[in-house]
């Protein structure tokens, strides 16, 4: 069974993003999602945050990278998710 989800250059946005973050909530054998270059922005990663905050049992590794998503908002997003071991950004 694939453990990794892989959603690059998708041209994902943030909407997109909320309803894949809401999806995840079910899903208990991903450990690795990537959404690298799409449209994510601040609201989609703060959605996601908002599912890994809660200790995911699963997912320690996911890629946003070229997501436009603001420094602040990134170092925010890095102290809420306490389970994943990779988040990257840049």
């Amino acid at each position: 069974m694939n453990e990794c989800l892989f959603l690059t250059y998708d041209n994902i946005s943030a909407d997109d993003a909320v309803i894949i973050a809401d999806a995840l909530r079910l899903n208990t054998k991903l450990k690795s999602i990537d959404l690298s270059h799409n449209h994510i922005n601040k609201k989609g990663a703060f959605a996601l945050a908002n599912i890994f905050q809660q200790l995911h049992p699963t997912i320690t590794h996911i890629n946003l990278i070229d997501n436009n998503i603001d420094y602040e908002s990134q170092i925010t997003i890095r102290s809420q998710c306490h389970n994943i071991v990779y988040i990257t950004f840049a």
